[in-house]
């Protein structure tokens, strides 16, 4: 594999990375329950697609069935057999916009929340997915991140201000949005 496809390959697998991590996480924590557990399964998943990268044709798809399996496998090791694992509500795009004309607001909006700067760590990336993509109330994402539903909206709160302090520096109104 020559330097190219390398550096190609590796910047494909972190924009992979940084568009589905959190929904990975959420999806498997759905499954098993545990938010510990899930983030060393989503992180052994990462860690086995970027080892098999260049012999993977369709990365979203490898992930679904990645997931699925890892998510069968915990419950074989916990004796949790029998429970099924639905992966419909997990697609490639982790944003889609509404129609046509606000497809470059959705570009730039997907850009303001995928920042590493917004998030202190990746608890509030996690909750922020959970409250803002997956419209879950703060007690649900607090219950999800084992956190009360204070400390849960005062971490969205902080996020989405660094998310709107980011679309102000590019010119746009947070209102754009709405």
């Amino acid at each position: 594999m020559s330097t190219t496809e390398t550096t190609v390959n590796e910047s494909l697998f972190r924009k992979i990375y940084s568009d589905n991590y959190a929904l990975i996480l959420n999806l498997v924590n759905k499954h098993i329950g545990n938010f510990h557990d899930s983030e060393e399964i989503c992180q052994n998943l990462f860690i086995v697609m970027y080892d098999k990268f260049h012999e993977i044709e369709n990365h979203g798809r490898w992930l679904r069935g990645a997931v699925r399996f890892e998510v069968l496998e915990y419950f074989k090791k916990n004796n949790r057999k029998g429970e099924s694992v639905s992966i419909d509500e997990y697609t490639d795009e982790p944003i889609q916009s509404r129609s046509e004309t606000d497809s470059e607001l959705a570009i730039i909006l997907k850009e303001a929340i995928n920042r590493a700067e917004n998030y202190d760590n990746e608890q509030e990336r996690v909750l922020f997915q959970l409250i803002a993509i997956n419209k879950y109330s703060y007690a649900e994402a607090a219950s999800e991140m084992g956190t009360t539903r204070r400390q849960a909206e005062y971490a969205y709160g902080k996020v989405i201000q660094r998310v709107f302090t980011h679309l102000k520096s590019k010119g746009i109104s947070p209102e754009a949005f709405e």
